[in-house]
């Protein structure tokens, strides 16, 4: 596999050169402006790293690494191109985009979405897939202004973003009149707010849906988070239990029948514990119908998230529940979790007061993240 530098006055300049040097197997892997000299004597100019593997015969170069061009045998206004080493390759685009022949996704627009996105922390491949859809719907659109772009992007993420709401089942089961409460449980790392999000819940059910209420803490292993949750169940005046046992629990389930909503705290566990995540799964198990929401935090990388969502992936989580908004710089994760683990939003907390900083999951607040909006 080699990696070249092309460098031209224009990117079009630039994409016909590379077709004629190197092929239609080439792969567009990064684009930048250069502008050289100072002053009215300076001069902007598109630089194109592309990558092209040694599996494919009919390259029109041999592409060795130590190969040097004479740049003063170069006519203007061709591109020149530069050599790099495959220990050089931090490169944002690396095997997103191949040599694209749409026109229209070459365009400055397009590239200067694309880094948005990338910048904010959204996944390459799935800003890549933003972009190309959104050309594919706008297709030789002419003029094609950012704004034109935006929007369609926009409608992208929202078309591909689900939403549940956590009342949906609760309402249904207390106006069906059914035996049995609704009942959610908090899992998810350590240290992602799971406590304070189930005060949150807890609080807005009870006051502004008059719901009864019960809250339950599943082991007393992490005594720091008994003690606060049973000091919130003392403010907001409901019922608490705290369970050590698959018995203990049925106990408490038994109590709390005449609930209209359970809301089960986990203590928070390590991912790289499997033993522990699977004695919590098998005690949950025994709540009738409940619905294990996911929690993470937005200032978690993206390979600990993925870890995190294979890990906890045994409790067939059935939402994401996104916390510490407020600490985030980047709110790209928010947009890859949900692409990656298939799983519907269903909150987002954006501080630590109780009841106010939680908010319902939409699409729209998903594009005002992603896109500055």
């Amino acid at each position: 596999m080699q990696i070249k530098k092309f460098e031209a006055l224009t990117m079009q300049e630039a994409l016909e050169t590379i077709k004629k040097d190197l092929g239609p197997d080439a792969i567009i892997l990064k684009t930048r402006k250069n502008r050289r000299g100072l002053g009215l004597f300076s001069k902007e100019s598109v630089e194109v790293t592309v990558e092209i593997s040694d599996r494919f015969p009919n390259k029109k170069r041999d592409l060795k690494t130590s190969e040097r061009v004479d740049l003063s045998q170069l006519q203007a206004p061709q591109p020149r191109y530069i050599d790099i080493q495959d220990s050089q390759r931090e490169i944002n685009l690396a095997g997103t985009m191949a040599m694209l022949e749409r026109s229209t996704l070459t365009r400055p627009e397009f590239q200067e979405l694309f880094e948005q996105l990338v910048i904010n922390g959204v996944d390459k491949r799935l800003s890549f897939g933003l972009i190309k859809k959104a050309a594919f719907e706008l297709g030789t659109e002419l003029p094609m202004s950012l704004d034109r772009l935006i929007d369609q992007v926009a409608q992208e993420i929202m078309v591909t973003t689900q939403i549940v709401s956590p009342w949906v089942e609760v309402e249904s089961q207390k106006y069906n009149q059914k035996s049995l409460p609704a009942a959610l449980a908090m899992i998810g790392p350590t240290g992602v707010g799971k406590t304070t999000t189930i005060a949150k819940i807890a609080s807005h059910a009870s006051l502004r849906r008059k719901l009864k209420v019960g809250l339950v803490n599943l082991d007393n292993y992490k005594i720091s988070s008994f003690n606060q949750l049973g000091t919130y169940a003392r403010i907001l005046n409901l019922p608490f239990r705290s369970v050590v046992s698959v018995n203990d629990l049925k106990v408490v389930l038994k109590d709390f029948q005449g609930m209209d909503l359970i809301l089960v705290d986990t203590t928070g566990r390590s991912p790289r514990d499997p033993d522990s995540l699977r004695e919590m799964q098998e005690t949950l198990q025994a709540i009738p119908g409940v619905r294990n929401n996911l929690v993470v935090s937005a200032t978690t990388r993206d390979s600990e998230l993925s870890d995190a969502m294979t890990r906890f992936s045994i409790f067939q989580p059935q939402g994401v529940i996104v916390s510490k908004l407020d600490e985030a710089m980047l709110y790209g994760c928010i947009y890859n979790i949900s692409q990656k683990s298939k799983l519907p939003l269903v909150y987002f907390t954006t501080g630590q007061n109780v009841p106010d900083d939680i908010e319902e999951a939409s699409a729209e607040r998903v594009v005002a993240l992603l896109l500055d909006l």
